[in-house]
């Protein structure tokens, strides 16, 4: 894989941070110790283990809460991005810092996310093979799962679905320089202008000029941390209609004048120093043997179960393959237990409802879900198991 592609660093951090701002997508994981990550006014606790997704051109502050902390990040080039999964580049994705609302991803979805960057990191690390499939995979859940606004509609009862919500962003940074008001906005998505505002403010507590000047605020702190144009230029080049309202919005966003926040991150370039790699091997072992031990727990769990299904059945099935195809890979990687009961639950509410599946059907050619379905029913005839919950029978067969 070009090594252009991306980067890994491991950091460790300063208690004092400093602001920066990459054209690349950046994957986050916390190693040792606790940090705050900063994008605009709102810092946000990252602990031991936790990960985080910084956008491109996503201005943000790394600074450590304390005595050591030790950050891995892997960047991911926009050469990349453009050739596998272009559509990052337009959009916001987050983990647990969404600068809009109160939230963030899918715990289940997270754990998958981390299990997919320790992969990664450990295949960067090993040399390994498939890195760019690895990758790919791992874009793909960030866009599937991880919309900071889809996630925020879903949850909501909006009429405004995200693609319509990214064409009103999309028309805003594309003119964040022009007069634009809502009229405009209105004919370019055909949705009425009070519509749009009464949606904005209750969704995300901004008013539209307040989110306009958010965008116009993002764009001002990257040109002062990436070029050297006077504060007038950068003004009118993010698109304020005067240096007052500049000044104005950007000291809501960012607690500092435009002229404090250049001057500070031009004298901060050491907030962050490179870990030392021994200590970072250790931390990096410890997280894949807990992964490593998780995985194993839960797979000796269902095998487990799978044996004593098998031991009141006819069937006689190699459980591994069997458990791959029935449940959710990705569940059995991340080691999540509760997703794993809740796909036996409904496997064991199939089993009821299912006409049997006749025993002189050979299991190749049999649906291995409904198989699955057709075994707990069978474990149901044992009268213990009667009116018992899935949970029960999967601890009661462990202990035996």
């Amino acid at each position: 894989m070009n090594h252009n592609y991306y980067h890994l660093d491991f950091y460790k951090l300063t208690r004092v941070g400093s602001f920066s701002v990459k054209n690349e997508l950046k994957l986050m994981m916390v190693l040792e110790g606790q940090i705050t990550l900063r994008f605009t006014e709102n810092c946000h606790v990252l602990t031991k283990h936790d990960i985080e997704i910084i956008n491109f051109n996503e201005p943000h502050e790394l600074k450590s809460k304390s005595d050591q902390s030790i950050v891995c990040i892997l960047s991911i080039s926009e050469e990349f991005i453009n050739l596998y999964a272009p559509e990052i580049k337009n959009r916001i994705y987050n983990c647990h810092t969404s600068e809009f609302y109160e939230g963030g991803a899918d715990l289940d979805d997270i754990n998958k996310l981390k299990s997919k960057l320790l992969a990664i990191i450990n295949n960067i690390m090993s040399k390994g093979t498939h890195l760019i499939s690895d990758m790919q995979d791992m874009l793909a859940l960030i866009i599937k799962n991880f919309d900071d606004i889809n996630n925020l509609l879903s949850a909501s009862d909006s009429e405004l679905k995200s693609d319509r919500y990214y064409n009103i962003i999309s028309y805003i940074r594309l003119h964040l320089n022009e007069h634009i008001m809502l009229n405009d906005i209105e004919q370019e998505v055909f949705i009425s202008k009070e519509y749009i505002s009464r949606e904005f403010k209750r969704l995300f507590n901004r008013t539209f000029k307040e989110i306009q000047a958010y965008y116009r605020v993002i764009k001002a702190s990257s040109l002062l941390l990436n070029t050297k144009l006077s504060i007038e230029e950068i003004s009118i080049e993010a698109g304020f209609s005067s240096k007052r309202y500049f000044y104005k919005y950007f000291e809501k966003f960012y607690k500092s004048t435009p002229n404090q926040f250049r001057m500070e991150a031009s004298s901060l370039k050491d907030a962050y120093l490179l870990a030392d790699k021994e200590t970072v091997g250790h931390l990096l072992n410890q997280l894949l043997i807990d992964q490593t031990r998780k995985s194993i727990q839960v797979t000796k769990k269902l095998t487990v179960i799978w044996k004593h299904i098998d031991e009141v059945t006819s069937y006689s099935l190699d459980t591994y393959d069997y458990l791959e195809v029935v449940f959710d890979k990705e569940d059995l990687e991340t080691c999540n237990y509760q997703k794993i009961v809740d796909k036996l639950v409904e496997l064991d509410s199939k089993g009821r409802n299912i006409k049997r599946i006749s025993y002189q059907i050979p299991v190749g050619q049999t649906d291995p879900t409904d198989l699955f379905s057709d075994l707990i029913y069978t474990l149901r005839q044992v009268p213990y198991f009667k009116n018992k919950p899935i949970e029960t029978i999967l601890d009661y067969t462990i202990k035996q």
